[in-house]
């Protein structure tokens, strides 16, 4: 399934869970996406980027047209579309949405850097294994 297409991914996974609770048992769910960041992203000071300046498939790979053409596939920016033109958002609504996202993301990237760090104790806490 194409894992860009949020309202595929909702059917899909919507159906598996009715299929659940309805007693037939558990559904694998393969939902194929292109990661368009590098795996290792890492959250970093203000100022520093968050992405790598180019995508493995560029840097390693050396195949741009294929990252480009995932980038034209990304899950937010479809989704947005598909709520914009069947009426449910404007593009200002939209628009309002992303911005209130982008500051509650920079909001908690704050919080975590005022934070102090964790007592070394604490890396297992709330950890379990049989």
């Amino acid at each position: 399934m194409d894992g860009g297409d949020p309202v595929a991914v909702h059917r899909e996974v919507a159906a598996a869970v009715s299929r659940a609770r309805g007693g037939e048992g558990p559904t694998l769910v393969e939902s194929r996406i292109y990661r368009l960041s590098a795996h290792g992203n890492i959250i970093a000071p203000p100022g520093v980027p968050l992405h790598f300046p180019e995508h493995e498939a560029v840097e390693v790979f050396g195949a741009p047209e294929e990252y480009e053409a995932a980038k034209r596939r990304d899950p937010v920016p479809r989704m947005r579309g598909f709520l914009v033109s069947h009426g449910t958002l404007t593009p200002a609504e939209a628009d309002q949405i992303a911005d209130a996202a982008r500051a509650e993301m920079a909001d908690a990237v704050e919080f975590a850097l005022r934070s102090p760090f964790p007592d070394p104790e604490a890396a297992t806490d709330f950890v379990y294994a049989d």
